[in-house]
């Protein structure tokens, strides 16, 4: 039993010699215990591109962002067409005064319409780079 726990251990010594003849890894020029040295800091320059994935097509980025407002607005969508369901619209079922209509409803129903705007116009770019409409 004392010998098998030590055979465990034999893969490690044999890696041991091999980091003992490695070279250290040289510190950069440019770190100090005091902090970093500004003047040789990286220009960060905005470029065009910049913070794209390498190797996918921006095609498909730009797809995949438009998925995303997509369904964020469709959930905004149906968020606001639940609350009006419930408020009786359009029928007016629960007898709302015009104005509670107008300071209750109307607001919901502008809302609505403009996630319904924003929804066919992302739906519609996001055709538009496949060759759809």
């Amino acid at each position: 039993m004392f010998y098998a726990r030590h055979l465990l251990l034999l893969p490690l010594l044999l890696l041991l010699p091999i980091g003992a003849v490695a070279a250290p890894l040289p510190l950069p020029e440019t770190s100090s215990l005091s902090g970093p040295n500004l003047s040789q800091a990286p220009n960060l320059e905005v470029r065009a591109g910049a913070g794209d994935l390498p190797g996918v097509h921006p095609i498909i980025l730009r797809l995949s962002a438009l998925q995303h407002d997509f369904d964020i607005h469709r959930g905004n969508y149906y968020r606001l067409q639940d609350a009006l369901g419930r408020l009786g619209w359009p029928s007016n079922e629960l007898n709302l005064t015009p104005e509670e209509w107008n300071r209750q409803v109307w607001p919901l129903v502008k809302q609505y319409e403009e996630a319904y705007r924003k929804l066919s116009k992302i739906h519609a770019e996001m055709l538009r780079p496949l060759g759809g409409a």
